[in-house]
């Protein structure tokens, strides 16, 4: 993720920046379970779904 915001010209990274690279850099090290072979399951709709469950964390101001 850190590479992808230094290509777009960013020092920071974005909750895009790891959405973005989450599949290639994770789909090869999920094990699927021998039911999750059978039933077709695709690594990528896994990460895809984990990634859509989770939160984007935000930064709130401090109230004055």
């Amino acid at each position: 993720a850190r590479a992808a915001a230094a290509l777009d010209g960013r020092p920071f990274v974005t909750p895009d920046d790891v959405k973005r690279v989450a599949e290639p850099t994770l789909a090869h090290r999920l094990v699927l379970t021998p039911d999750a072979t059978v039933d077709d399951v695709d690594k990528r709709d896994v990460i895809a779904n984990v990634l859509d469950r989770v939160a984007v964390p935000t930064v709130e101001s401090p109230e004055a």
